[in-house]
C-alpha cells in the first residue's frame, strides 16, 4: 500500500475533490435516485461551494493523499443549534468520500480522526453526521466510529402545483 498522508485540502486539490464528489454522488444515486438526483451543472456549483469552504475559518476540509493522489476527503463545519439549548455549538460532518479502490483500508477512519481533532481544538464536543438510510455500510461505519442515532430524518415526496 502506498504511503498515505492526511492533510488539509488546498485549492490545488479542487479537480481531484470534484472527481471524488462525483463518485460519491453516483454511488448514492444508485441507492436512492429520488434523493440524490442532481442537475446537469451540479459539479461546477459544488466546486464553487467547495471553494468557499476551503477558505472559511468555520470549515475544515481534510484529504487523504497517497503519494500525490487524493483518494478521499472529509468536510466538517462549526454549527449552532437554536438558542433554546444549553449546548448550542456543534460540529457537523457534511461529507466524506473515499475512492472505491481505497475503501476498507482505514482511510475513512483517519480522515474522521483528523476532523474530530479539528473540532476538539475548537472545543466542540457535540458532533453530528447524517447518513443515508439506504446505505447500511455508511451507517455501520459511523457507528463503528462511536456515533449513535439521535434522531430520524424522514421525507415525503408530493406533487407540486395544481
Amino acid at each position: 500500500m502506498a504511503a498515505l498522508r492526511i492533510r488539509e485540502a488546498t485549492p490545488d486539490d479542487r479537480d481531484a475533490l470534484g472527481r471524488l464528489w462525483q463518485e460519491l454522488m453516483r454511488f448514492h444515486a444508485v441507492l436512492d435516485p429520488d434523493e440524490y438526483a442532481v442537475k446537469d451543472e451540479a459539479l461546477p456549483v459544488w466546486l464553487d461551494w467547495l471553494d468557499s469552504n476551503i477558505t472559511s475559518d468555520s470549515s475544515a476540509l481534510f484529504v487523504a493523499d497517497a503519494q500525490g493522489e487524493v483518494v478521499g476527503y472529509v468536510l466538517g463545519k462549526e454549527g449552532e443549534r437554536p438558542p433554546v439549548y444549553a449546548d448550542r455549538r456543534l460540529g457537523e460532518i457534511h461529507e466524506i468520500s473515499v475512492t472505491h479502490a481505497w475503501r476498507r483500508r482505514g482511510v475513512g477512519r483517519r480522515l474522521v480522526a483528523a476532523l474530530l481533532g479539528w473540532f476538539g481544538e475548537r472545543h466542540l464536543t457535540r458532533i453530528r453526521v447524517s447518513a443515508a438510510a439506504r446505505n447500511p455500510t455508511s451507517n455501520a461505519f459511523w457507528q463503528a466510529m462511536g456515533f449513535q442515532p439521535c434522531m430520524n430524518s424522514m421525507r415525503r415526496l408530493i406533487a407540486s402545483g395544481p
